[in-house]
């Protein structure tokens, strides 16, 4: 997304912001349910400390389960590229693992001594949720290659680690970033719902906490936060790729 874009998108949210204003205050729906936008930015301004804290604490169970999402799902579609043995065992176990709803495990982890209520649960959900896009996306790109360029590495050196090194990962790289993208999202959205679920700190218990209290305008805080540390994560993503030196090379 260049930057006339950015500024458009940014000016429609913000109409669309100013427009939800405006028919609440002319309605007749209680502020208690639903709070006019400026309520619900000032109680933000006012205690952003607490909406902070919430933030990283969701921050953490975020990179906790994608780091190594994005490291097993990337290494694990090289592998299964290269071995025939790997695609057949390996690549039936991941499919049908994503037939599994996520959410439904959490009851099963409270089962599991070492799991429980722990920080380690939401890092695990975080993780099955986010690693199929990397691993699909990677495995996607190295199926592109032209069958001639991997002939002719096989011409000028036998050698597999050399063709991976030189030719299918970098010819991957984007599709691997593209899949990120999706698996950042999806990995905001896990954390979340964990937190809601099992959590005792982050956004989602935040969320949880103000609608057991019907507190409700600080669950729209906590819903805003979210929305803001999603994209605060997009756009620290893009603006890593888009000044990537080795994804511009493999690019041309």
């Amino acid at each position: 997304m260049n930057r006339r874009s950015s500024i458009y998108s940014f000016l429609i949210i913000t109409l669309y912001i100013l427009l939800a204003e405006i028919l609440l205050r002319f309605s007749q729906s209680s502020t208690e349910v639903l709070p006019y936008p400026s309520m619900v930015f000032k109680d933000i301004v006012y205690h952003s400390s607490y909406y902070l804290n919430g933030m990283l604490e969701t921050t953490y169970t975020i990179l906790g389960g994608l780091i190594p999402a994005t490291i097993i799902g990337w290494s694990l579609a090289i592998f299964i590229s290269e071995s025939k043995l790997g695609n057949l065992l390996l690549r039936p176990l991941v499919d049908v693992s994503q037939l599994i709803p996520k959410t439904a495990l959490l009851p099963l982890f409270l089962s599991i001594p070492f799991l429980g209520y722990s920080f380690l649960s939401k890092i695990v959900i975080v993780f099955l949720i986010s690693f199929y896009p990397i691993f699909i996306d990677t495995l996607l790109g190295i199926k592109q290659i032209n069958i001639q360029y991997i002939n002719y590495f096989k011409i000028i050196s036998p050698s597999k680690i050399k063709t991976i090194w030189y030719l299918k990962i970098p010819y991957s790289l984007p599709y691997s970033f593209n899949g990120l993208k999706t698996s950042v999202l999806y990995a905001v959205v896990g954390a979340v719902t964990s937190e809601i679920l099992i959590g005792k700190s982050g956004l989602g218990y935040m969320i949880d906490y103000a609608c057991t209290k019907l507190n409700f305008i600080q669950a729209y805080c906590g819903i805003i936060s979210c929305i803001f540390l999603g994209g605060s994560m997009m756009i620290i993503l893009n603006i890593f790729i888009n000044r990537s030196k080795y994804l511009k090379y493999a690019n041309k």
